[in-house]
């Protein structure tokens, strides 16, 4: 990566990230006698949250579709503001800026979808998934290897953090016998 894109990277305090097809694979399951939908979360990206918040960095959770399953891992990880059912993410992104005192350029993104283009383009490091759109892909800083419910998050943190130069005092922090999953 290019000097100034590693600048931008050491200057983030935020992480805003959709949800559907990046800590997710996408994928809603119902059934007929279900109020709501399942969806599954990675490990490692929850593992990822508590890397992030060790590191300084806080992290909202942002999406377009209420989920109960969503505000239950958002609860356990102790993110700061897990947002669902937003129409217009953009303006809650700003709220969030605004409540937590962190500019544009201290803020980076990851989304999967056009509607998340906003919000990527706002953040100074933008990041995607593989399987999201070319339109997406050509927009952001960053394409994660790992899919969406796969690790992309992580992949994310652990980007950010390395960049900072605090990598090994994550990897020794983690590396012990904290319970945090």
């Amino acid at each position: 990566m290019e000097n100034q894109t590693i600048l931008r990277m050491k200057k983030i305090r935020l992480i805003v990230s959709d949800v559907d097809g990046v800590l997710t694979d996408g994928k809603l399951y119902y059934a007929p006698e279900m109020r709501s939908h399942l969806k599954a979360f990675h490990v490692r990206d929850g593992l990822a949250v508590k890397m992030a918040q060790y590191a300084g960095i806080r992290v909202a959770f942002v999406s377009a579709k209420a989920s109960p399953a969503l505000r239950r891992r958002g609860a356990e990880l102790g993110v700061d503001f897990c947002l669902d059912g937003i129409t217009d993410k953009m303006a809650r992104v700003r709220e969030i800026c605004d409540t937590l005192q962190v500019s544009r350029e201290e803020t980076a993104a990851i989304g999967d979808d056009l509607v998340d283009l906003p919000i990527l383009r706002y953040a100074a490091f933008s990041a995607t998934v593989p399987e999201a759109p070319e339109d997406v892909r050509n927009e952001v800083d960053f394409v994660t290897t790992h899919s969406g419910g796969k690790g992309a998050f992580r992949e994310l943190v652990e980007l950010l953090i390395r960049s900072r130069g605090e990598w090994e005092k994550v990897l020794t922090h983690f590396g012990g016998t904290h319970e945090v999953r």
